[in-house]
């Protein structure tokens, strides 16, 4: 009973020091701000079709804070080693970079993805009509 006590007590620990270092990477990477910027925008859009003390519970209930739990499993094919290495990368001035530009370069992508498939589908078109 004293062992299986014991190894409760180690998981319980280890989890805790995992939770702290995804939470410490959502911050780190700046996806907390971006989880609480998203959810503000839908939050500013319906605060005038519903009752203000709606619009509170909803505020309160959705913060980016009680949230972040749900995206602890996301993490679960990373160690720890490997989250404390994503948290060191985003301290480095290449990391921050690529905090400050990720949005641009995946709209960017998104746009030239578009392009590719818009061009594919034109070629395919045409060789329909030479059949």
């Amino acid at each position: 009973m004293s062992t299986e006590k014991n190894e409760i007590g180690k998981n319980t620990i280890k989890n805790l020091k995992r939770d702290k270092l995804i939470r410490e990477y959502l911050k780190t990477s700046g996806r907390d701000k971006k989880m609480e910027q998203a959810i503000l925008n839908i939050l500013l859009q319906i605060q005038k079709l519903i009752p203000s003390k709606d619009y509170n519970k909803l505020k309160k209930k959705y913060n980016v804070k009680n949230l972040s739990e749900s995206f602890l499993p996301i993490f679960e094919d990373f160690s720890n080693d490997e989250l404390q290495e994503l948290i060191d990368f985003y301290k480095t001035p290449i990391g921050v970079k690529l905090f400050l530009l990720q949005d641009k370069l995946m709209a960017d992508s998104t746009i030239v993805m578009q392009n590719i498939f818009n061009n594919m589908y034109l070629d395919i078109q045409k060789c329909q009509r030479v059949i």
